[in-house]
């Protein structure tokens, strides 16, 4: 007992050994409310039958697209915009590296010493001005997640946090690309306001 006990706590103690960085970050998403782009039809892995976890990220990025205020407006699964944005949102987790079995050996040790899975998050993601596709991003990040007694409070901030930054990034290039327009082009100009007339002194 008292070898399956060091056993646990040394193979323990190697999930524990990297961390790893956490994704690079780009613009935050609210920044763009200053500059909106145009409304869009937003529709996220479309046709697909999703459950825990991943149905949670796909309805977190949506939610955040929509109230950032980066878009005008987002429209999901409603075709009312010229410019539609067709997402789809992965993520995996890297059990060829044995990060199953250190997440196993977590719950075993009643999640005291923490471990850290390897996880590999992924946005496809299409825009479509009605009929033509103006560009294509498949955009990813590597993240290295907790499993610890201490974050049952909030056990997926990190799988928020990797998709938060896949947002930023979409953002970024569709800014940088000049994909969606903004919606500044497309406001009438406000007219010069009017010079008052100056009166004359009387002489």
């Amino acid at each position: 007992m008292t070898r399956l006990a060091a056993l646990l706590l040394a193979a323990l103690a190697a999930g524990c050994a990297t961390t790893g960085e956490p994704p690079k970050r780009y613009k935050p998403l609210a920044s763009y409310a200053a500059d909106a782009f145009v409304p869009i039809n937003l529709y996220m892995n479309s046709n697909e039958q999703l459950s825990g976890t991943h149905e949670r990220l796909v309805e977190y990025c949506a939610e955040k697209l929509a109230g950032s205020g980066a878009f005008v407006r987002v429209d999901r699964g409603v075709q009312r915009w010229p410019i539609t944005l067709q997402a789809r949102y992965q993520f995996r987790e890297d059990t060829a590296g044995g990060d199953g079995a250190r997440r196993v050996l977590s719950w075993l040790g009643l999640r005291l010493v923490p471990v850290y899975v390897t996880q590999v998050h992924t946005l496809t993601a299409e825009v479509l001005a009605e009929p033509d596709s103006v560009g294509v991003l498949e955009l990813s990040v590597t993240v290295r997640d907790r499993v610890s007694l201490y974050d049952l409070g909030d056990p997926e901030r990190g799988e928020r946090a990797a998709a938060e930054a896949l947002l930023e990034r979409l953002l970024a290039e569709i800014a940088q690309r000049k994909l969606v327009p903004r919606w500044a082009s497309f406001k009438p100009a406000e007219p010069p306001p009017k010079k008052k007339d100056v009166e004359g002194r009387p002489t």
